[in-house]
């Protein structure tokens, strides 16, 4: 499990001409998306990472791009790749189709759990989840009402199948 320290940010400058041919030169666009593939060096989780040059450190492509062709990534809030805008990819630089929002909108908007079942409109057994039916956790999760009333009379119906028995077997 990672770290729950925020990393220290990388402080990220418009690229010199020359970093920007640089830079340029590590890109495919896809036609049909329009996303900007990144051909340099891709990390673990999908990344691209661009090295500006001497003295500076590795960067996200993808944060370098969005600073040198849109400006400053607001404080406080990450890039996320808009699906809305065609784009899905961690490996695409097209800064087009990022959008500075806050880290927990970003988890929502992923394809994580988090994000997945924020978008359900429905529990299990096909109850609506909205309004009255949604109880919400401590930790922001939601259930269904109608699923908990149910669960909770099987146990008051088990509990009390229980204490019969127990009492049938004491006499």
């Amino acid at each position: 499990m990672g770290s729950l320290t925020p990393r220290r940010p990388v402080e990220i400058s418009p690229m010199t001409p020359e970093q920007l041919d640089r830079f340029m030169s590590m890109i495919i666009p896809e036609p049909n998306s329009g996303c900007w593939i990144w051909l340099g060096y891709v990390g673990p989780r999908g990344y691209g990472s661009f090295y500006p040059g001497v003295g500076g450190r590795m960067q996200r492509a993808h944060r370098t791009s969005y600073v040198h062709f849109v400006g400053p990534i607001p404080e406080g809030k990450v890039l996320d790749h808009v699906r809305a805008r065609g784009c899905g990819l961690c490996c695409c630089v097209n800064p087009d189709h990022l959008e500075p929002v806050s880290s927990p909108e970003n988890i929502r908007r992923g394809n994580g759990y988090a994000g997945l079942n924020a978008r359900k409109t429905a529990c299990i057994r096909g109850h609506v989840l909205v309004g009255e039916n949604v109880k919400h956790d401590r930790r922001g999760g939601r259930e269904c009402r109608m699923c908990i009333s149910l669960r909770n009379k099987a146990v008051r119906e088990l509990r009390r199948a229980a204490r019969m028995s127990q009492k049938e077997a004491n006499k």
